[in-house]
């Protein structure tokens, strides 16, 4: 999408012998740390009185929270023993994934292409076949755990939730994985307090925007599919995380994450107010039903995502919409013999722009002003832009036709040669 907007010292041979010296000094008496990769990450010291959500709503970056309560929790302190864990455990793991590699993808699982498949297993052997392929990677509600290691042992924890009528939203999941396992680099649309329990994971973190995700409707959703290429600049955050380290994602932030052992993690999930915002949007009624063909619904979905689009300042919609699903151009023979277009989306004599007009505008100034009041960050706007649109196509076209969406927008908002290459 386009673009909206040591010094180096010299010392004598004696002041170097020095100054080495001091470095020495200071290496070997430094304090211990939780987190070996946190200077170039903003840290915030929880003062005890407010929760920490309402100390991070504004927070664009990530951050390394210190001085929380997870430094007062008996899990961090005897979860370093399996034994611990294998005495307290409650029963089986259920719907443990497997992979013959090492990173997993959400919305792989079970899917006719997928390497990733769902097991039945036991702690026991979950810990005893460590390391070694096939790997497995657990995610769940923390009641699962039982009482002992799923709420005692890693409480208080209030101050990791909302406040008030909020609170009820938040819900906390343990994370179980295996050496080597590989989390696909993705984002969520949610406030993360991640806590480490066990273990060492490394977080590789990058902004809204970095990468191009899937689409709404693909299995893999939120995950990422490619780096966008006027991003290619952009540095991922590197922050390791050891037992007792807490980690503040803010929603949107895309990241990729590496377990170097066996690693048990809690997360804290609260829903962050661009999704209540954009609960809105679902109240609106979209005016296509009066099309009276097929033909017509088509073109009046495409004049309505002129419109809509239009409306944000956006003056190339085509090479928008093709930029923000990530379209490639198709190749001009493929197995099946010539290109051809699936749908034909130009206003001819058979459609009705100025019939259609008035009503899709009112409907386009309600869907702006959700829009608009989202957010300031054009990279999350965007997000749920690629979310309501393909929702509308899905109800066009069936939701199960993936390869049919994709072709509607490739289609039918071709971006002029000169883009696309």
């Amino acid at each position: 999408m386009e673009t909206r907007r040591q010094r180096c010292g010299v010392c004598v041979p004696l002041c170097g012998c020095i100054v080495a010296l001091s470095w020495i000094l200071n290496f070997i008496c430094r304090e211990p740390t939780s987190e070996a990769s946190t200077s170039a990450i903003q840290h915030i010291t929880w003062n005890h009185k407010q929760n920490l959500l309402v100390l991070t709503p504004n927070q664009t970056q990530p951050a390394y929270l210190l001085n929380t309560s997870a430094n007062l929790w008996t899990s961090v302190a005897q979860w370093n023993s399996t034994e611990h864990l294998l005495q307290h455990h409650p029963g089986p793991l259920t719907h443990v994934k497997v992979s013959h590699n090492n990173t997993f993808i959400l919305g792989d699982v079970g899917t006719e292409t997928s390497k990733v498949t769902f097991i039945n297993t036991t702690l026991q052997n979950f810990l005893t076949t460590s390391g070694k392929l096939p790997l497995h990677y657990w995610s769940g509600p923390v009641e699962q755990w039982g009482y002992q290691l799923g709420h005692k042992e890693i409480s208080p924890n209030d101050q990791f939730c909302g406040e008030g009528k909020h609170k009820r939203d938040c819900h906390a999941i343990f994370w179980l994985s295996q050496p080597n396992v590989t989390a696909h680099t993705h984002f969520d649309p949610s406030h993360n307090f991640f806590v480490q329990l066990l273990g060492r994971k490394t977080f590789y973190l990058t902004p809204p925007g970095t990468y191009q995700p899937y689409t709404h409707i693909h299995p893999r959703k939120r995950q990422a599919m490619r780096k966008r290429k006027t991003r290619s600049h952009v540095q991922e955050l590197v922050v390791e995380l050891t037992p007792g380290s807490v980690l503040y994602v803010p929603p949107f932030w895309f990241h990729r994450v590496v377990s170097h052992s066996l690693s048990v993690s809690v997360s804290f999930i609260n829903p962050a107010q661009e999704e209540r915002t954009f609960a809105q949007i679902k109240k609106l009624g979209l005016p296509f039903g009066a099309a009276k063909t097929w033909p017509e619904t088509v073109r009046v979905v495409h004049h309505f995502t002129h419109l809509l689009v239009s409306s944000l300042a956006i003056e190339n919609v085509e090479n928008y919409v093709w930029q923000l699903f990530g379209i490639r151009k198709r190749k001009k023979k493929d197995k099946n013999g010539p290109k051809q277009n699936w749908f034909d989306c130009h206003f001819n004599a058979d459609y009705n722009a100025e019939r259609w007009q008035p009503t899709l505008m009112d409907t386009v100034a309600d869907a702006r002003k959700i829009f608009l009041d989202l957010t300031a960050d054009e990279d999350v706007r965007d997000i749920f832009v690629a979310d309501f649109l393909m929702e509308m196509a899905a109800w066009l076209l069936g939701r199960e036709n993936t390869d049919t969406v994709e072709a509607f927008w490739r289609d039918c908002f071709q971006p002029a040669k000169s883009q696309t290459k």
